[in-house]
């Protein structure tokens, strides 16, 4: 089986685990139902933002995607600021520490998508 069955049958699999058909994960990456089901079939492969977009929206690793064996957990709420001399600004890190754990997923979220323009 190639890399892009592979990756699709993933996706699929983590998609209808959560209950979430393909218009549902669709909307949740701005992409049409149609780029879910190439993925799926395997016609297409998901880029590197694709993915990225997709392992924070299923909170999960990438490996978790691209390797089956892999089960990779993605929790935004367990990153820890650096606390060494090329730390963020304290004020940063204090903002950091008041968000729930659902605004830190968003925000790495939102980071995600910035980082891929």
């Amino acid at each position: 089986m190639g890399m892009t069955m592979r990756v699709g049958k993933i996706i699929k699999q983590e998609r209808t685990q959560r209950g979430w058909s393909q218009a549902d994960l669709g909307r949740m990456l701005h992409i049409s139902k149609a780029s879910i089901s190439r993925w799926e079939s395997g016609e297409r492969e998901p880029g590197l933002d694709a993915l990225s977009r997709i392992a924070a929206v299923m909170e999960l690793g990438i490996d978790a995607l691209t390797d089956p064996r892999q089960k990779t957990l993605f929790r935004p709420e367990t990153i820890e600021v650096s606390r060494t001399k090329t730390a963020l600004d304290p004020v940063l890190e204090t903002a950091w520490q008041r968000l729930t754990p659902k605004e830190r997923k968003k925000l790495v979220q939102i980071a995600l998508s910035l980082a891929e323009k």
